[in-house]
C-alpha cells in the first residue's frame, strides 16, 4: 500500500459497518481507518475475528491458511512483507516449537535414560521392557480417553500440551509403581519359583501401590472441582486416570502377565544365578 492515491478494496464485516469499495487511503481516514495504518502509510493492520476459541484447532487451521495466502501474495510481489500474529498464531508457533523440541530431542533421550537407569535397579532386561510398556499403556489410554471425553462428550478442545504433560508425570510415577512390584518379585524369585514369586509380590505390594496411586489420583482429581479454566480440568482428569491405570496395570495386569510369559528368563541375566542357588539348596 504505497502512495496516497492507491485504491484498496475493504470488505468490512456486516456486524461492524457497511461495505466500502474502492476507497483511497485519504477516504479511509474519514471512517477512522487511519488507526489501522502506519504513519508512513506503507503498512496496514488487518484484524480477523473467528468464531472459535484462540486455541481451537479450527482457529489454528485458519491461521495456517491465512499465512499461506500471505506467502503467495509476497511471492507474486503484490505485498512486500506480511506477518500473521495474534493469540492463535502465538499458540500455534509455541506448540510447534515445543512439540518439535520435546518429541524429537527430549523424548528419545528420556526413554534412553529411563532404560539405562532401570537396568541396575531391576537387574533384568525383560523387567525393564515391562516397566516401559506399562508406562506407555497408561499414557496412551489416559490421553485417548481424555481426548474422547472432552472433545466428543463435552465439546471442548484438548490442550495441545496435554500428551507431553501426561508422559512426564506418568514416567516418574510409573517407574516407582513398577519398581515396587518388580523389586519385590525379584527378591521372592531368589527363594521361590518364578510363578510363585510373581503371585506373592502382587499380593504383598498391590495394596501399597494402588493406595499410593489413589492418593495421588485424588490430588490430581481435585483440579477438576476447583478450576474454572477448561484446560486445568482436562489435566486433572488425564493425570488422575493415568496414575490409576498405570498402578493397576503394574501389579495386576501387564506386570504379572508379561513377567509370567518370560518365566525364569524374566530376570535375565539373573536366571542362571537363580538356577545355581536352587541347586545348592537341594544339595543342602
Amino acid at each position: 500500500m504505497k502512495g496516497k492515491g492507491r485504491q484498496v478494496r475493504l470488505h468490512s464485516h456486516p456486524a461492524f459497518g457497511e461495505r466500502i469499495n474502492n476507497a483511497t487511503l485519504d477516504e479511509l481516514t474519514k471512517f477512522e481507518g487511519d488507526r489501522y495504518l502506519s504513519k508512513d502509510r506503507h503498512k496496514v493492520l488487518i484484524q480477523v475475528t473467528g468464531e472459535y476459541g484462540a486455541t481451537d484447532d479450527r482457529s489454528k487451521e485458519m491461521v495456517k491458511e491465512i499465512r499461506s495466502i500471505v506467502k503467495d501474495e509476497e511471492s507474486s510481489g503484490k505485498i512486500k512483507d506480511g506477518m500473521v500474529g495474534g493469540n492463535t498464531a502465538l499458540a500455534l508457533d509455541l506448540s510447534n516449537l515445543i512439540n518439535d523440541v520435546f518429541w524429537h530431542r527430549i523424548f528419545p533421550v528420556a526413554l534412553l535414560l529411563m532404560f539405562l537407569s532401570l537396568i541396575p535397579t531391576l537387574k533384568g532386561l525383560p523387567a525393564v521392557i515391562t516397566t516401559m510398556g506399562t508406562i506407555a499403556v497408561g499414557v496412551l489410554l489416559s490421553i485417548g480417553v481424555s481426548s474422547w471425553l472432552f472433545e466428543k462428550v463435552f465439546g471442548q478442545q484438548v490442550m495441545w500440551f496435554l500428551p507431553m504433560l501426561v508422559f512426564i508425570v506418568l514416567m516418574g510415577v510409573g517407574i516407582d509403581y513398577n519398581s515396587f512390584y518388580l523389586v519385590k518379585a525379584r527378591d521372592e524369585f531368589e527363594r521361590r519359583k518364578p510363578e510363585e514369586a510373581l503371585v506373592v509380590a502382587a499380593g504383598t505390594m498391590d495394596t501399597l501401590v494402588v493406595g499410593l496411586a489413589a492418593v495421588l489420583a485424588a490430588t490430581y482429581g481435585s483440579l477438576m472441582t476447583g478450576a474454572t479454566w477448561g484446560g486445568i480440568r482436562e489435566i486433572g482428569f488425564a493425570l488422575a486416570l493415568g496414575v490409576l491405570l498405570t498402578a493397576t496395570a503394574a501389579v495386576y495386569f501387564i506386570g504379572p502377565a508379561t513377567m509370567a510369559l518370560f518365566g525364569e528368563k524374566a530376570w535375565w541375566p539373573l536366571f542362571k544365578n537363580h538356577s545355581r542357588n536352587t541347586a545348592e539348596r537341594k544339595k543342602e
